[in-house]
């Protein structure tokens, strides 16, 4: 038998050929490719027949379940309604109006590129999807059909989610893919057309990997059907292709899809190849039929011989045919019509049939797939499975004599003359027909290699949750038992290339059998497990040991095994050996294998260790042993793709970080080392003792002859001297029971006794080039980071080896780095024990590996050197990875996916809540929002009766308008307090106080007189913010005189009255003048807008409270009498919207409308234009700032409160995250070619922002523009309207409208291209915990609307929520689920800034990605109508387990829960936001326990008690207290 010639890897590179890498299909009664496979050559039919109680549950009708024309049988996808809506990031309402096909296929392609070993992420080219879907019935008869189907249908996530044109772009979104992406929509033909389609686009180079395939998903398969005589559909639910009893098909469920390549890329990158796509050809039957739906002979017999062509095989070389095979009475002849056309003068029955279509129907827009990864595993495996229910050819198609026989049994395939070759056909309804034209792999035998029997690996697995960990360590555990001979290498590489998922294992084996072994056992201390943690990066720090623990044949396995430390190692012995005259090889791995014992030697590790004798313990041999030891294994880690981003060295170590670092050279550090060895060596001799003492005891014991040679920890030092001196050391030690430990070296380091070499080693040194460090490194000398100026002062490297070693206090500095994960880097495991238990890394999860193996315990270099790459990994690293050598790609099992329930049922509400709020809309064109007023129609007169039945409390103003609506409310019979601003308290009149807006304690004792006489309001009518003052919000004094009145007061009276706001109804009307420009004419005063916080937060904190913020003017005709009998009106009826404005006899309300930004098509950047940016080393100043730079050369003025360090400092490791993250922006502003003066000054200081703009005007010009994006930020800068005091006020007024205020006054007089103030949608909004914040951004709109003008245009930007993914990501939970898909990343609100800066200037725009006008309805009333869901979706995965409530409490608690969240099983440790709450949500339950437990609980009580359990403790504590 002829074998075709081996590949030789160059003949593929211009093949026009394409391998099939990968496979991932799920089909009836088969899970898996695997299943499938198995199933189909077992002869396995999957269909289902339905009992007629089955049916009847399902809604069909008894006439047609009692027909003797219907069929009950379907052939149906196991868990089609199920989907991992997790893993994919889709809520449980995403997934529940998606089609269900778009699920099945997204998981399709995630298993399918798994298969292939390859992970989208490090995939180094574009990948394309080429897939379509078959027709969606549950958008038709399940979604369509629930009662709010007009809006769900609306719905854009709707509409996204189950329209066939998104199917693909969906997976190239969350798999994250760059190539084409084409939905294929051909009916039966669609997923093998979309294989020809992804050939033909890896030819084209329009992608280097493509997915392809399709997905039929219909739930009316399993109501069974009715049989018709002239359908296309079987009598009996079978498909008998070609057989003489063939009457229809019977319809199907599945998925399948393919991953391609090019076959010399395939082979270039060693995949596993299934099989290779010779050819394909694509045509349509036209009009050349009886019918559209009519097949026609003649285009199929074109299309498949154009497929041999293309494919440049003869004929005659197919061994098997894959049918379309419909089994209709007019779809079989002329399918084998076409068949011997193509094949005409083969001879007879060479070729043989079959079709898919028998074992599993017909697959709609999968069938095409399917009988491709039939063919495909039927080519690799050399197996023919049995075509199902023939038994005799249908006489209309004339087989006898014909080329072909329909093969009925598992056949086996042998190989012939040439590579087995497969023909696949797919005919779509409508004529548009496909054939593939496959062929076997070509063999790949591997290059020669070195034996390396028991060769370790490190094996890798990782998941989103334990369970689904688990579940991935079965699968591989049941596939190495089904596959014994999968070789190791292959398996390692394959699963390194896997997307890394938090919950992580690891085992590191040397077989098969071994790595079972371990799977099998999972406790037995081989299989680590760990979770790691939620940080984008961990840096590692390397940690280098000191001469001492070096010994004969460290590393030896390493040297022998690994090229890289080889190379190193031989560079070093090549440089060294002119300075040494020897080899220092022969002595590094001298002595016998016994010097790593392969098992624990625990008679040695008791031992005390002899005196060394070895050639290695002699510092002339040993100093450049260990360093180049440390010195390859840091080429090695570099290899395995790990560098340190912080060192340390004990002693001799340093100079391997230095080394690393860029100081020395690596021939100069060799020199360096061995000339301070030899030094070392003319000295007399010493000793040193270990000794467990802290630095202050040790010095007690040093004198002239011994000194402190190290500080190793707390209470771990090291003494050294004279053997004299040493031995009394310890001699006075016994004796006060502190025994030392004479360490194994006859010179006294790091002692009186290395004076004499210092000055001859600074010589040295001063003859060696020495570079500032690329890397930071921590100091022995001073135990922090070295600086340039040490690194560069041959003195500092002679003091080095006298002075004492402080590895303690830099050990301190190492684990100082945030996140940092540590490897010591030695010939053995020395110094872990004191890097583990260093007090410093307490604050850590500890995670230290040493990087060779404990000599004493034993074990492989390779074996510890994968073992600490794998402990890295499980510690959140980037998984290091050894070269793969000769590894190949192999199929493994792919991720298990952890599949829930998401099913509407037809005509049945599922509690779909309206959530529209919180989704996207449109493009960023349809971002921007003005505001805008509509006049409402008159209110009817008031109703007396309803005003004297209500308590008032009336906060009378200094206009006359609050005493004349008190006036007139006690006329109509009313009880009615009034409240006036002055500087003490007073009660003058028994229904009249007088009190301070600034002191909270007048507003407790108004609140207390109140309570005690039965007076608490359940109206409160605020007037302090009505008045002329306009003119006033110039001055400090008065500014802060108008944010007590409009804004403090109602905060305290809120704080005062904080009991019965939670416990039961009242109204606040908040009258005002100057805050809104309704008209455009009116004197606007921007401290009083600060009434409108208030007004919006304080009904979202307290949900049982109304608020009305009424705009009136007081420079109009009206006095205060008349104006008060307009405001009657309004105050006798319930508030028609929660901001009005009177303007003569209208009421207007205010909303916000979308608005179309118009302007130049050039932003107004100068070339060497001078801009200020305010709050410039905050992530959205540097952000705009670096907006301005890329669009020109520019001179930016970075204003802060704190400034950045200087210059010299930026690259210090230990600076703050933010600041480091702020020098890195400056840096890359600079990079642009831009100027940045970073200027440390307040904002809100008027002094100090002159001073900074004459400084600018002296050394740069004049400021050509201003970004105003100054404020404090920050969850701890938001607090609850009863946690607010002064401080906490300034937080935000102060930078924010004081500093708006001095910029106005700085700049006056000086034209400004732009001046944008950086505001927020809060002061629209409102937001828990946003009074201030809020009031704030709402006093800047106002002073944009005062200000704006053609010499300055002011303009207030309401910027969207920020969401910086990079630190934050988009599930953050503090953030807020109703926030969270809204809030713009960086590149979103650098676009929308872009837009903005070449709009014409407007005085304020609103940017929300959300419907602006749907969100303020939600803010306004937060708590109404909110039904909770219907449908209870099982508990997620969380890392808690399941504790049931105890108590009534808890169970009340975890039942509103369950009712809001929908939820089922909320356990007492659950936590509120990870089962999805958001701020809305918190503020729903805080709602229902006020309603249905009677107790006064404050809005934080969700955060401070996020756990069912904690929740009821605090809920139970007020009740009591109560």
């Amino acid at each position: 038998m002829n074998q075709p010639a081996p590949d030789t890897g160059d003949e593929h590179d211009d093949s026009l050929d394409i391998a099939v890498v990968g496979m991932a299909g799920r089909f009836p009664g088969a899970r898996d490719v695997g299943e499938f496979w198995s199933n189909l050559k077992a002869g396995v039919c999957s269909d289902t027949r339905f009992s007629d109680e089955e049916l009847a549950a399902r809604g069909v009708p008894a006439d047609v379940r009692g027909h003797e024309d219907f069929v009950a049988s379907g052939y149906l996808l196991e868990d089609s309604e199920r989907f991992d809506a997790a893993f994919f990031g889709y809520s449980p309402r995403e997934a529940e109006i998606m089609d269900p096909q778009h699920r099945v296929l997204l998981e399709c392609a995630w298993s399918a590129l798994e298969s292939s070993g390859h992970a989208p992420d490090r995939f180094d080219g574009p990948i394309g999807v080429y897939a379509g879907a078959g027709n969606n019935t549950y958008l038709l008869f399940n979604v369509a059909t629930q009662p709010d189907a007009e809006r769900l249908l609306g719905d854009k996530q709707t509409v996204i989610g189950n329209r066939s044109d998104f199917v693909s772009s969906r997976i190239s979104y969350k798999l994250g893919l760059r190539g084409p992406s084409v939905n294929v929509q051909s009916a039966c033909s669609t997923s093998l057309v979309a294989v020809a389609e992804a050939c033909q686009s890896l030819l084209a180079f329009q992608c280097d990997m493509a997915l392809a395939g399709g997905v039929a998903v219909d739930a009316t398969r399993r109501d069974g059907y009715l049989f018709r005589q002239d359908g296309i559909l079987s009598p009996d639910g079978y498909c008998r292709t070609f057989d003489a009893r063939a009457r229809g098909t019977v319809g199907g469920e599945g998925a399948g899809m393919v991953v391609l390549k090019r076959l010399g890329d395939a082979l270039a990158d060693d995949d596993h190849i299934h099989a290779v796509i010779k050819g394909t050809a694509l045509n349509n039957d036209g009009s050349r039929r009886a019918g559209f739906s009519a097949p026609g002979a003649a285009t199929q017999a074109e299309v498949i011989a154009t497929a041999l062509a293309n494919a440049d095989v003869d004929p005659g070389s197919i061994g098997y045919v894959e049918l379309h095979g419909t089994a209709t009475n007019l779809g079989d002849p002329i399918e084998f019509s076409a068949l011997t056309s193509a094949f005409a003068g083969l001879p007879a029955h060479g070729c043989a049939l079959g079709s898919v279509k028998s074992n599993i129907g017909h697959l709609d827009s999968a069938a095409g797939v399917a009988g491709l990864i039939k063919t495909v595993l039927a080519v690799e495996h050399g197996q023919i499975p049995p075509s199902l229910h023939f038994e005799e050819p249908n006489p209309r198609l004339g087989m006898d004599g014909s080329p072909f026989y329909v093969n009925t049994r598992l056949r086996d395939w042998p190989q012939g003359d040439g590579p087995r070759r497969a023909g696949v056909s797919s005919f779509g309804l409508g004529g548009t027909n496909a054939h593939v034209v496959l062929e076997q792999a070509p063999p790949r035998p591997r290059p020669e290699e070195p034996s390396e029997p028991g060769r370790e690996e490190l094996l890798v697995l990782s998941a989103r949750s334990p369970e689904a960990l688990e579940s991935a360590t079965d699968r591989l555990q049941e596939h190495l038992r089904a596959h014994p001979d999968t070789d190791l290498r292959d398996m390692a590489f394959t699963l390194r290339q896997r997307k890394a998922f938090p919950h992580r294992r690891m085992v590191v084996c040397s077989s098969t059998e071994e790595a079972l072994g371990a799977l099998d056992a999972r406790d037995d201390g081989r299989l680590l497990s760990a979770l790691a943690p939620e940080t984008a990066h961990r840096p590692v720090g390397f940690v280098f040991t000191g001469f001492g623990s070096q010994y004969p044949g460290m590393a030896r396995g390493l040297y022998a095994r690994e090229a890289v430390f080889k190379e190193a190692v031989d560079e070093c012995a090549a440089l060294l050996e002119p300075l040494l005259g020897q080899d220092v090889r022969e002595h590094m791995f001298a002595g016998d294998d016994a010097a790593a014992p392969p098992s624990p030697d625990f008679r040695r590790m008791l031992e005390q260790p002899a005196r060394g004798r070895a050639p290695v313990d002699r510092p002339l041999l040993g100093y450049p042993a260990v360093f180049a030891l440390e010195y390859a294994l840091v080429r090695l880690w570099d290899s395995w793709g790990v560098a340190p981003e912080a060192m340390i060295g004990h002693s001799l170590g340093e100079y391997v970080a230095a080394c690393a670092a860029g100081v020395f050279s690596l021939p100069d550090a060799l020199r360096l080392v061995v000339e301070r060895a030899r030094l070392i060596e003319q000295q007399p001799e010493g000793a040193m003792l270990a000794v467990p003492l802290s630095e202050e005891a040790a010095q007690r014991h040093t004198g002239d002859e011994v000194g402190l040679a190290a500080v190793n920890g707390p209470r771990n030092c090291v003494l050294s001297g004279t053997v004299e001196g040493i031995e009394k050391a310890a001699a006075d030690l016994e004796q006060a029971g502190t025994p030392g430990r004479r360490l194994n070296t006859r010179f006294a380091f790091h002692s009186p006794a290395m004076d004499a070499v210092v000055e001859p080693y600074a010589r040295l040194v001063r003859s060696v080039e020495l570079h500032p460090p690329e890397r930071p490194f921590v100091s022995n000398t001073t135990g922090t980071w070295i600086t340039g100026e040490q690194a560069v002062d041959p003195d500092y490297w002679a003091r080095h080896m006298r002075l004492t070693v402080r590895f303690s206090d830099g050990l301190r500095t190492l684990w100082s780095v945030p996140d940092i994960v540590v490897a010591e880097v030695g010939p053995a495991p020395t110094l872990t024990p004191d890097v583990l238990q260093h007090p410093a890394a307490a604050a850590t999860d500890r995670v230290v590996v040493p990087s060779l193996p404990n000599t004493f315990l034993g074990g492989s270099d390779r074996a510890a050197m994968l073992g600490a790459a794998g402990r890295l990994w499980l510690a959140g690293r980037e998984l290091p990875s050894p070269p793969r050598g000769s590894a190949r790609r192999v199929p493994l099992p792919a991720y298990p996916f952890e599949r829930r329930r998401y099913w509407l049922e037809p005509g049945r509400r599922d509690g779909l809540r309206d959530r529209s709020v919180q989704e996207r809309v449109g493009s960023p064109d349809d971002w921007f929002h003005a505001p805008s007023w509509r006049r409402l129609p008159p209110a009817p007169a008031a109703d007396a009766g309803r005003l004297a039945a209500q308590r008032w409390l009336v906060f009378a103003d200094d206009t006359g308008l609050g005493s004349a609506l008190a006036e007139r409310l006690a006329h109509t019979g009313a009880a009615v307090r009034t409240v006036r601003a002055g500087d003490g308290w007073s009660r003058d009149r028994e229904d009249s106080y007088v009190l301070d807006p600034a002191r909270p304690e007048h507003f407790t004792r108004l609140a207390e007189s109140l309570r005690a006489e039965g007076a608490v309001p359940e109206r409160v009518v605020h007037c302090w913010s009505v008045g002329a003052d306009a003119g006033r919000a110039a001055d400090p004094a008065q500014v802060q005189d108008l944010l007590d009145r409009a804004f403090t007061s109602l905060v305290h009276w809120t704080q005062a009255c904080a009991d019965e706001l939670m416990a039961g109804p009242q109204r606040w009307d908040v009258v005002s003048s100057e805050v809104h420009p309704v008209l455009g004419d009116e004197p606007l005063c921007p401290p009083k807008a600060a009434v409108q916080g208030i007004c919006k937060v304080a009904v979202q904190e307290y949900p049982s409270l109304e608020c009305v913020h009424l705009d009136v003017r007081t420079d109009g005709p009206a006095g205060p009498p008349e104006l008060a009998g307009r405001l009657l009106d309004h105050l006798a009826h319930p508030p028609q919207e929660p901001v009005l404005a009177l303007r003569g006899r209208h009421l207007w309300a205010q909303g916000y409308e979308p608005v179309e930004l118009r302007g130049g098509t050039a932003p107004p950047v100068r070339r060497d234009g001078v801009y200020l940016v305010t709050g410039g080393l905050g992530k959205i100043g540097l952000l705009m700032a670096g907006a301005l730079a890329e669009q020109e050369r520019v001179h930016l003025v970075l204003l802060g409160r704190r400034g950045l360090p200087p210059r010299e400092e930026w690259d210090d490791p230990a600076l703050p995250g933010p600041t480091a993250s702020a020098v890195r922006a400056v840096r890359g502003i600079e990079e642009l070619g831009s100027t940045v003066t970073v200027v440390a000054a307040d904002v809100g200081d008027l002094a100090a922002v002159r001073a900074v703009r004459e400084r600018v005007s002296r050394e740069l010009g004049p400021v050509n523009g201003i970004l105003h994006c100054a404020g404090t930020t920050g969850q701890d800068a938001h607090r609850t309207i009863t946690e607010l005091g002064p401080q906490e006020c300034a937080w935000h007024f102060g930078p924010k409208l004081h500093g708006a205020r001095v910029l106005h006054e700085v700049f006056a007089g000086q034209r400004l291209d732009f001046a944008v103030i950086s505001s927020s949608v809060a002061s629209i909004l409102g937001g828990l915990g946003f009074a201030a914040y809020a009031a704030a951004n709402a006093a800047l709109d106002a002073f944009a609307q005062r200000h704006h003008g053609p010499e300055q245009p002011w303009t207030s930007v309401n910027w969207e929520a920020w969401l910086f993914a990079r630190e934050e990501g988009r599930a953050r939970t503090d953030l807020g689920a109703a926030v969270r898909e809204l809030a713009l990343a960086p590149e979103e609100g650098r676009r929308v800034f872009d837009r903005l800066l070449r709009s014409a200037p407007m005085p304020q725009v609103a940017v929300s990605t959300g419907d602006l006008a749907a969100r303020v309805r939600l803010w306004a009333d937060p708590v109404a109508d909110a039904p909770a869901p219907v449908r209870l979706h099982e508990r997620p995965q969380l890392r808690n387990p399941y504790v049931a409530p105890a108590g009534a409490t808890e169970e009340r608690i975890a039942r509103i829960w369950q009712e809001l969240l929908g939820v089922e099983s909320v356990g007492v440790h659950d936590n509120f936001f990870e089962l999805g709450g958001s701020s809305l949500l918190g503020l729903q339950v805080v709602h229902r326990l006020r309603q249905e437990l009677a107790v006064a609980v404050p809005l934080t009580i969700v955060y401070e008690g996020p756990t069912v359990r904690t929740l009821g403790e605090l809920v139970d504590g007020r009740g009591e207290e109560r």
